[in-house]
């Protein structure tokens, strides 16, 4: 089905992504999906071939099934069920602890390898299937922000200069952002005094591959990440700072430093990639100049350590792109697009501080600190709560919006302890219909206009009460005033649907995921956002109290779109 926009005026494009990385390609893929013109312009002439970020965490995948992706890139990478790590200060000792994702409570419990050039190969064909191509050989230099557009010059490929005009602008372009920089935006932190060396390469036969692998030797760090093809090493080499980032990388001085920092000898051959690399702690104090946003590396870095970087950058692009599209087609207030800042700066912040202690961690020196942390991994770590903790924070699926000022006004402090609120992240959960007997969550999020109103019926209890007029009354009053942005579903404990508007998607939730997962009762509303988080949890179907819950997050004007609606989802995805 072919994507459908609205009229943009005297603007080239509603929305401009510099930087077609995979944050700004996932910025373009939302946007695109539903149904938002935008142009995506990078500097490089051609994609990179280099594979760079290789880790996509669960809460990605589970971003990527929200548009329809999850199998594609399952398909393509090498599934890991965790992460292997081990401290020792004697080569001869192999013993590692495990972190195993099956502990994490997703649909997806376990880490997906995949090269960063294939994942851009990815984001780019669902983009190009939607009429979008890459203009590659255009090189960002300037722009004035006006009250209701953004203005940027680009050098062409051909030499040329061209006036770019959008109503936004979303800067991807990495942690040296031009745009950022002019700008003047503060990007504050440090360079570390390290240097990495990365290697991608084939193994002699005998390496297994399977988990990541990281071990603490006396002269530093080895990591080994299994890929489909090959298999990623990154080693950091005390014995070896003295070398400049920009010096070329030899085999034999790769094979020297993993010889010494792993526990036994893997032999390298044919490296498809050797080069050395830098880290930094950085984060820029605002992701937002009036029209202008930013996103990924152009707003924050941080170590490798606990593979976030990718993930935590196309959880930004997603985070804002779907606020932008409902502020582009006035069905939300512009005020949504303040808690994109809100939102991810603090979840940058997190980030930072979270791979920062783990990677000081793996470099202690003080052999009595090293001893004592020793110690409490071998002890604590295989603990299945601690399991749980350590898996959910690499998977990123502990992040959530609590902590916001407008989830912190829409808390409702009636409901249990254990049950969702609003800023909480919603799982993929398995539902039933008579239709399809086994369904995921998210499949049927994906079709909604932009967010979901899930009401929870207990079939007995309706029956005990004899009367559903004001659930009905409540599901007429969203039907005719917000039709264009909210797709209501009812799903009930079990049974058959009696009673209940036949109008309306009704779910079965046969094995009582939603109730015990998010802490639903009979008569239970939710509101759940485009990106899988509770806007509010409610109880009650009374149409007086839940009306003003809904209009932080669904503008006026929506009520006269609900009438057609104008600018149509792109529904390929379902």
């Amino acid at each position: 089905m072919e994507t459908q926009t609205y009229q943009t005026d005297t603007y080239d494009t509603d929305v401009l992504i510099v930087g077609a990385g995979p944050v700004g390609l996932m910025a373009a893929c939302e946007l695109a999906r539903c149904g938002i013109s935008c142009r995506i312009i990078e500097k490089a002439r051609q994609r990179s071939r280099l594979s760079r970020a290789i880790i996509v965490q669960p809460r990605t995948l589970e971003i990527l099934a929200l548009l329809g992706l999850e199998r594609t890139f399952l398909q393509k990478g090498f599934l890991s069920q965790g992460l292997n790590v081990g401290f020792t200060d004697a080569r001869k000792n192999d013993q590692t602890t495990s972190v195993d994702f099956h502990y994490v409570d997703t649909r997806f419990p376990y880490l997906l390898f995949l090269p960063q050039d294939e994942t851009e190969e990815l984001l780019e064909a669902y983009l190009s299937a939607r009429g979008i191509t890459v203009e590659r050989g255009v090189t960002w230099q300037r722009c004035i922000t006006e009250q209701t557009c953004v203005t940027s010059q680009a050098l062409l490929a051909d030499g040329q200069t061209a006036s770019i005009r959008s109503r936004y602008l979303i800067a991807c372009d990495g942690s040296h952002s031009d745009v950022r920089t002019h700008l003047g935006i503060p990007f504050l932190g440090k360079n570390l005094p390290l240097t990495f060396f990365l290697c991608d390469a084939y193994v002699e036969s005998g390496y297994v591959k399977g988990h990541l692998f990281t071990y603490a030797m006396p002269r530093g760090l080895g990591i080994i990440i299994p890929l489909r093809e090959y298999v990623r090493f990154v080693a950091l080499d005390y014995a070896k700072q003295e070398q400049q980032h920009t010096d070329e990388l030899t085999l034999e001085e790769m094979q020297d430093s993993l010889d010494a920092l792993l526990p036994r000898k893997i032999e390298l051959r044919e490296p498809r990639w050797l080069g050395r690399f830098g880290v930094a702690e950085r984060q820029a104090t605002h992701y937002r100049s009036g029209r202008v946003f930013l996103a990924g590396d152009a707003a924050h870095v941080h170590t490798p350590a606990g593979g976030q970087g990718m993930n935590v950058g196309l959880q930004d692009a997603y985070n804002l792109a779907w606020k932008l599209a409902l502020v582009l087609k006035a069905q939300a207030p512009g005020m949504l697009l303040e808690t994109y800042q809100e939102e991810r700066h603090r979840i940058g912040t997190q980030i930072e501080r979270f791979t920062g202690a783990l990677f000081r961690n793996f470099l202690l020196k003080n052999r009595w600190l090293k001893a004592l942390r020793n110690v409490a991994i071998h002890t604590l770590v295989p603990l299945p709560a601690m399991q749980r903790r350590l898996g959910a924070s690499m998977a990123e699926i502990r992040v959530n919006y609590r902590f916001s000022q407008l989830s912190r006004q829409q808390r409702d402090a009636h409901l249990s302890h254990k049950a969702a609120q609003a800023g909480d992240r919603v799982p993929d959960i398995e539902l039933a219909s008579v239709e399809e007997p086994e369904l995921w969550l998210y499949s049927h999020l994906r079709t909604a206009p932009a967010y979901t109103l899930l009401i929870f019926v207990s079939i007995l209890q309706l029956r005990q009460e004899g009367d559903a007029s004001q659930l009905a009354h409540s599901l007429e009053q969203v039907r005719q005033q917000y039709s264009a942005t909210i797709q209501p579903s009812i799903v009930i404990d079990e049974g058959l649907p009696e009673g209940l508007p036949a109008e309306i998607p009704t779910f079965v939730d046969q094995k009582h995921h939603l109730r015990d997962k998010l802490g639903v009762r009979h008569q239970s509303v939710l509101l759940i956002r485009p990106d899988a988080y509770v806007a509010f949890h409610t109880q009650g179907w009374d149409w007086d109290k839940l009306a003003p819950l809904f209009q932080p997050w669904v503008s006026q004007e929506d009520r006269l779109l609900s009438q057609k609606t104008a600018y149509p989802l792109d529904h390929a995805v379902r």
